[in-house]
This record gives structure tokens, C-alpha cells and sequence, in this order.
């Protein structure tokens, strides 16, 4: 078969585009965030209680680099997504939600987002993390003694 010189670059194209968009949409699936957030604090902590967990609160924003840099390495871990099988993970915005920023004193002295707290099933404060944490650090630092972030 015979394929016309006017068509050429069209196929050339075309079969370019659909490299692109494979990698593209591999990319997007294999970035895709692996841990089922609650976005709703006070269901959250319910849901916590009701079921003997303890919480991961996760303190973000659309504007924070290094939370949104977690997005696409910490949350995508299959292994992370495995250690917080044993948790109720709630994502807090802290534009949406002001008055949880001010009562965990993100943005007073040197506590800054992303924050990660984990607290009982009770609401007591055991273990806090101020910075962004790789797969492998947020893993150690889940299985480390529990330690606060001054100011919490």
C-alpha cells in the first residue's frame, strides 16, 4: 500500500500525538494518589472513634510546593497506602479550613504546612511533622516514637 506524500506528515502526526498521550496518561494513572483522604474533619474523627483508629491529619494548600510535591510521591506509595490501612487519613486545606490552621497554630512562629498530626481515637495529639517527607521518611517517621512539632 501506497501511502500519499500529502498524507505523510498527517500520520507522522497522528501517530505522534498518541505516543505523547500514552505517556501522558501512564504517567497520570501511576501518579495517581493512593490514599482514600477524608476531606470532611469532623466525619473524620467520627468515623475514627467509631472505628478504635487513629487519625493522619494532613495539612495542605493548593499554593504549598512541597504538598503538593507529596501528592505525586508520598501519597502515590503503595507501601504508604498499606502502613495507613490502620488509620482514618483526613485532608485539611487550610484555606478552606482557617480555624483548624489556627487551632493546630499552623502559620504561628516556625509551624508551617505541610503538617502531618497523628492523633488517638480520642483526639490526643501523639505524633506531629512539620515538612514535607518522602515515601521512605513518612514510613519512618509513621513506625518512629511518637515526638511533636513546638507549638502544637
Amino acid at each position: 500500500m501506497r501511502i500519499s506524500k500529502n498524507l505523510r506528515p498527517f500520520l507522522v502526526a497522528i501517530a505522534a500525538a498518541t505516543v505523547v498521550g500514552s505517556i501522558w496518561a501512564y504517567q497520570t494513572m501511576s501518579s495517581a494518589e493512593k490514599i482514600p483522604w477524608r476531606l470532611d474533619y469532623t466525619a473524620g474523627l467520627a468515623e475514627a472513634r467509631q472505628a478504635n483508629k487513629p487519625v493522619l491529619l494532613d495539612f495542605t494548600a493548593s499554593w504549598c510546593g512541597p504538598c503538593q510535591q507529596m501528592k505525586q510521591t508520598t501519597w502515590t506509595s503503595r507501601d504508604v497506602a498499606a502502613a495507613l490501612a490502620n488509620y482514618v487519613p483526613i485532608r485539611i486545606d487550610v484555606d478552606a479550613r482557617p480555624d483548624l490552621a489556627t487551632k493546630y497554630h499552623i502559620g504561628e512562629g516556625e509551624i508551617g504546612i505541610p503538617l502531618l498530626v497523628i492523633q488517638d481515637s480520642s483526639g490526643s495529639i501523639t505524633k506531629a511533622e512539620d515538612g514535607s517527607l518522602d515515601a521512605d521518611h513518612f514510613l519512618a517517621w509513621l513506625k518512629s516514637e511518637p515526638t511533636t512539632v513546638p507549638g502544637i
